[in-house]
């Protein structure tokens, strides 16, 4: 969340101190709108600090049917978020792929600068992303594995 605030900031002012320059306007707008689409996407997306595993671990000695359910419910939602992650990992590699194919196109375009400089935005939004969905994923399994390893 915090690198897409930073992402964001960083496409403004790439767009604003590039702005006579097509290619640095069109990478700083494409980063500054992967980051405006993915800011809200990542607001509480992982359970980086591991507090629902503790809360759970916390009241394992209050009600057993409920602690249960709770504890259920948490490795149901560790799955659909790893889940989740890994289908956006697949898509970020498009991503990449596709800002590949406009950097590599770009000089068949009455726009070259704005396309090559959107390219390598989308390769370089990409591969951060791609990096930030496989932690997640690691994240997610670990989180999975010590939750079941609470069943009673």
């Amino acid at each position: 969340y915090k690198r897409q605030v930073v992402s964001a900031v960083g496409g403004l002012v790439m767009s604003i101190a590039g702005r006579d320059d097509p290619f640095w306007l069109s990478q700083g707008l494409t980063t500054l709108s992967f980051a405006a689409f993915n800011i809200p996407l990542g607001i509480g997306l992982l359970d980086v600090s591991g507090s629902r595993l503790l809360d759970i671990q916390n009241n394992r000695h209050g009600d057993l049917l409920l602690y249960d359910e709770v504890l259920e419910a948490a490795i149901s939602a560790q799955r659909s978020k790893r889940t989740s992650l890994a289908v956006n990992g697949a898509l970020d590699v498009l991503y990449i792929v596709g800002g590949a194919l406009l950097v590599g196109l770009a000089s068949r375009t009455s726009s070259r600068n704005t396309a090559a400089g959107a390219g390598w935005a989308m390769i370089g939004q990409g591969a951060v992303l791609l990096a930030f969905d496989i932690y997640g994923v690691v994240v997610t399994s670990r989180n999975a594995s010590e939750l079941r390893q609470l069943r009673n």
